[in-house]
């Protein structure tokens, strides 16, 4: 019976997640939604066998990588199978252990940048995900990219989540990177490294409607262009601006909440960032001299009604250089390392 009201259960919730943005078909979700094996394996357990790859930047083994994880077996978190290891000369790590649900791993080297990792059997798209008391893939062999330490500078780092409320609408304000506020007379910013322009609609808590213009036409040349975190890594972003990137100079983005419906948002999503150019300088035939490179994490986004929030921002302070790698971040990454 208990088997029986899981497996209810488990087709609701892929049921639920078969609509729009779904990463697999309804039929995957199907077959996924009545895999008795699921269930089992996650009330009874299974064995796990995951085979590390550990390489470099330019995709060269790493050898004597330290490997720390744990598979989770169950009793409510309080029991793990530690994983404690090194990579052999092919740069690879075969762990193996019981699990119910998941296995969590994190990668460390010397003059490396630790990644980290997570494996959720339940998630597989394995039917069945269980055979023969083992989870599907078994022995399956995943790359883990450990990024080497550079040539981190000090640069202007402002690295905690601060909310700002808007000062004013429908007018254009001067936000300043390097002292991370509004421009005089709303702040005590300075430079106007890029204009924001926010518009509100209907601004009770139930029902409104916030629009952020983001604009670098302030500046020849200045701009932004959008990436992906490397999530795995301590080291987010690129080491270096890249100078022939086309830098869009304008970004929209809103939120929209209804009367007893989801909200519906448009933002500088949690796994992107922008790296922008700002504080340009031109010559007398318009051609570019001078530049300041830096990065903006998302989620660049709003907080309420009435305010926006902006998590981590790095500005390079020397004007033409491009290193976006912070020596700041390097010793948080060592301390929380020891």
């Amino acid at each position: 019976m208990k088997i029986n009201i899981a497996i209810a259960i488990c087709v609701y919730g892929y049921a639920a997640c078969t609509g729009a943005g779904s990463p697999y078909s309804a039929d995957v979700y199907e077959a996924m939604a009545h895999d008795k094996s699921r269930i089992i394996g996650e009330v009874r357990g299974a064995t796990a066998k995951e085979i590390l790859r550990v390489v470099d930047s330019e995709e060269k083994p790493v050898m004597d990588a330290e490997i720390h994880g744990s598979f989770w077996p169950g009793a409510n978190g309080e029991k793990y199978v530690l994983v404690d290891g090194i990579t052999n000369i092919k740069g690879e790590y075969i762990a193996q252990g019981a699990s119910k649900w998941r296995f969590r791993y994190r990668v460390t080297k010397r003059g490396h940048y630790s990644s980290k990792g997570d494996v959720d059997y339940l998630a597989s798209t394995n039917v069945p995900v269980v055979k023969n008391g083992k989870w599907q893939p078994y022995g399956s062999t995943r790359t883990v990219v450990l990024k080497t330490i550079e040539n981190p500078q000090r640069l202007i780092c402002w690295e905690r989540t601060k909310d700002y409320k808007i000062p004013v609408y429908d007018t254009w304000l001067g936000f300043d990177f390097g002292r991370y506020q509004f421009v005089a007379p709303y702040g005590g910013g300075k430079d106007s490294d890029v204009l924001l322009r926010f518009t509100l609609k209907n601004p009770s808590r139930k029902d409104y409607h916030m629009r952020m213009e983001v604009s670098f036409t302030n500046m020849p040349y200045a701009g932004a262009y959008l990436m992906k975190k490397d999530d795995f890594s301590d080291f987010k972003n690129v080491y270096h601006a890249d100078t022939n990137a086309t830098y869009c100079q304008s970004f929209v983005y809103s939120f929209d909440r209804y009367p007893a419906k989801r909200p519906v948002s448009v933002e500088l999503g949690e796994d992107e960032y922008l790296v922008f150019r700002t504080r340009t300088e031109v010559d007398e035939n318009g051609r570019l001299l001078s530049a300041n490179y830096g990065v903006l994490y998302g989620p660049w986004c709003f907080v309420g009604p009435r305010g926006m929030n902006i998590p981590f921002l790095l500005l390079n302070p020397t004007p033409n250089d491009t290193n976006l790698e912070d020596s700041e971040i390097l010793n948080r990454v060592k301390r929380m390392g020891r």
